[in-house]
């Protein structure tokens, strides 16, 4: 069974994974790979290749599962195993920061980094941790509950872009703030 934590790592993985062109994603356990996800992929024997738009679907369906209080596993892994989750943003990108992505997509450069927060609430936590929320730009999966939240770095300057690039990790450490709130147990503290 996976757990919350590896559940919303999931989510996550896949909707950037879906969102970068060319990206790669490994899961793997501490002995072996388990899926990898990516175009055109070649998976040594016993290992699940799938493309992103696959994947992302699975991780749909497995989420919608989940929040309705059905058990998930990732191909039938013990309850505990800890899954590694590896991102290769392809060719055209780097991993800035654990899951902070530089990407070219078409004709222009971009940052992103994915929650598990509602648009609204991951609005909140940007502006909550004193930012300018004006250059951030937020897309929501529906289906896989998780937001996008992406700065385009086109028409910037090399000062400008890395001001924006600590902004969006500024960004991505807010939402990641209150996503471990939203995880604790509330505790009636009445007496």
């Amino acid at each position: 069974m996976v757990d919350d934590t590896t559940h919303a790592r999931l989510r996550r993985a896949a909707a950037l994974v879906h969102a970068i062109p060319g990206a790669r994603l490994t899961i793997s356990t501490d002995e072996r790979d388990v899926v990898v996800v990516g175009e055109r992929v070649s998976p040594e024997p016993g290992v699940v290749g799938c493309s992103p738009c696959r994947f992302r679907s699975a991780v749909a369906h497995a989420h919608a599962r989940h929040i309705s209080g059905r058990a998930v596993s990732l191909r039938g892994l013990p309850a505990g195993t800890h899954l590694d989750l590896t991102l290769h943003p392809g060719d055209a990108g780097h991993l800035i920061d654990g899951d902070l992505v530089q990407t070219r997509i078409s004709d222009r450069w971009i940052a992103l980094t994915a929650t598990t927060l509602s648009p609204i609430d991951a609005s909140a936590a940007v502006l909550d941790a004193g930012l300018d929320a004006r250059s951030l730009r937020i897309h929501h999966d529906d289906r896989l509950e998780v937001t996008l939240i992406h700065i385009d770095l086109r028409r910037n300057d090399a000062a400008m872009a890395a001001d924006l690039l600590a902004d969006l990790g500024r960004a991505r450490t807010a939402c990641a703030v209150h996503e471990l709130i939203g995880q604790m147990p509330t505790t009636d503290v009445r007496r």
